[in-house]
């Protein structure tokens, strides 16, 4: 199937775990979403710039069943603007981490103004049959846990370093080493199902 970079990279919610409450997006726009939301807490909802140094390259033709890996440079700036990605009536009994309520301070309360600049990161474009970086840590398998389409691997996670966080306890997850992402889920393998029916 033929498709450009932009599309592949842009098309879809790229996903840490299963659900849809932590994960990067990217828009054609230049802009795009970075989420991270653990049971009741919300850790950051930024909306941050993005390009490219050869912004032609996104405009590539590829083909995704004879070249099913794709790899490019990335260059991400996280902004101290509330993602849209945000949606108050699913997230109006949530807290940040510090137990408050609404949005208007929960990036500013969590990381440093060092945050806001221009990182670079390797980006891979993978297809084929994936589990998330939740469910392998986990220890889970593509028997065992929901599979996906498309793998988006960082070099290093998007998420800001570990020492850009203000507070943070052994409790909370290390954001910091999230650096693969899945999206498009697809249905499970024949030896999936069989696993399932019999294991549940």
């Amino acid at each position: 199937m033929k498709s450009t970079l932009l599309s592949l990279l842009c098309d879809k919610r790229w996903g840490w775990d299963s659900g849809p409450e932590s994960h990067i997006q990217f828009k054609a726009n230049g802009t795009g979403n970075l989420l991270a939301c653990r049971e009741f807490c919300i850790y950051i909802c930024s909306e941050f710039d993005w390009t490219v140094q050869n912004p032609d390259i996104l405009a590539s033709e590829v083909d995704t069943e004879t070249s099913p890996v794709f790899q490019f440079e990335i260059e991400i700036s996280l902004t101290n603007r509330f993602s849209d990605v945000y949606n108050p009536s699913k997230y109006s009994g949530k807290l940040d981490a510090h137990g408050n309520r609404g949005n208007a301070a929960i990036n500013a309360l969590h990381l440093s103004d060092e945050v806001f600049t221009c990182r670079k990161f390797k980006i891979c474009i993978e297809k084929g049959r994936f589990i998330t970086g939740e469910d392998k840590k986990k220890g889970l398998s593509t028997w065992s846990a929901t599979n996906f389409a498309y793998r988006l691997v960082f070099d290093s996670s998007p998420y800001p370093p570990e020492q850009m966080w203000k507070i943070l306890n052994y409790s909370e997850p290390s954001f910091w080493e999230w650096n693969e992402f899945c999206s498009q889920e697809v249905p499970p393998s024949s030896c999936g199902k069989i696993y399932r029916a019999l294991f549940g």
